[in-house]
């Protein structure tokens, strides 16, 4: 009986040595497995992420060009509206330009209409034969400058040449001194 039960116990330590061997080779595959299937899932994981990342870089991509072009459309008008206010600043130094020549001709004319109505005064008090209120309205228009301001060239009416104002205010003013005199 001893013969017999040696060999069963070399048999079955022979027999249980194996059996490790595979349950250890199985969990490794089993291991590996796992890490095979965590990184394909993390290099899915990656790929959806850089996907999603050059969608994103994309609309990004899209809305700068958008926002590029509407400051360049801006700049443009903005540029318009330069030369336009330019344009109206000339126009606008131009018409106050005219406005002070017409309103200096304008001023021109009163002085020099004030300046036939004195003269006309001047005419009238003559004609009546007030030489004093004649020789105090000769010194009034000279002192005042009116007397300049009447025109030296002779006008002209529909009944020919008239003397020139100026002129004819010397004749009155010698007339006056002769008549005071």
């Amino acid at each position: 009986m001893s013969l017999e039960t040696k060999p069963i116990e070399s048999e079955t330590p022979a027999q249980e040595s194996p059996a490790p061997a595979k349950k250890s080779g199985h969990v490794l595959g089993y291991i590996m497995i796992l890490f095979i299937a965590a990184f394909l899932l993390m290099a899915l994981s990656f790929l959806m992420h850089q996907r999603s990342n050059t969608e994103a870089i994309g609309n990004l991509q899209s809305s700068f060009s958008a926002t590029i072009d509407d400051i360049q459309a801006s700049q443009e008008r903005i540029a318009l509206l330069e030369k336009e206010l330019s344009d109206a600043r000339e126009a606008l130094e131009d018409t106050q330009t005219e406005l002070s020549d017409t309103s200096a001709a304008l001023e021109d004319a009163r002085i020099q209409q004030e300046a036939m109505t004195q003269l006309y005064c001047l005419q009238q008090k003559y004609a009546a034969k007030q030489y004093e209120a004649c020789e105090a309205l000769i010194q009034a228009m000279e002192e005042s400058g009116l007397a300049a301001a009447l025109p030296s060239t002779p006008l002209d009416t529909e009944h020919g040449s008239v003397t020139a104002p100026f002129v004819r205010f010397n004749q009155f003013k010698s007339a006056v001194q002769k008549a005071l005199g």
